[in-house]
């Protein structure tokens, strides 16, 4: 029987890309890493970027919590606007 840490389980059953983190972040932290991190992730910015710039944003206000944060999957993938009339409905435009 094989070991597996949950994010290599949900990248064996098919999960693009998980996000998780090495231990409990504070609160102040996770808002900062979370503004930084979806704000640039609807702007078009790759996963590894806005991952990249949420740490540095915890970093800037000097929390060790910055080193938390690891992505496992593509870090270039990139969530593209649905083509118009595609169906999709104005609050899911992203896929």
């Amino acid at each position: 029987v094989e070991n597996l840490s949950v994010a290599a389980a949900l990248i064996r059953g098919g999960v693009a890309n998980f996000l998780g983190t090495y231990w409990p972040v504070g609160d102040t932290a996770a808002e900062t890493f979370s503004r930084t991190f979806y704000k640039l992730l609807v702007e078009g910015q790759s996963i590894g970027d806005a991952v990249r710039e949420g740490r540095r944003s915890v970093k800037n206000e000097n929390s060790s919590d910055w080193a938390n944060y690891i992505l496992y999957g593509n870090s270039d993938f990139i969530l593209k606007r649905r083509p118009a009339g595609s169906g999709s409905s104005p609050e899911d435009p992203l896929v």
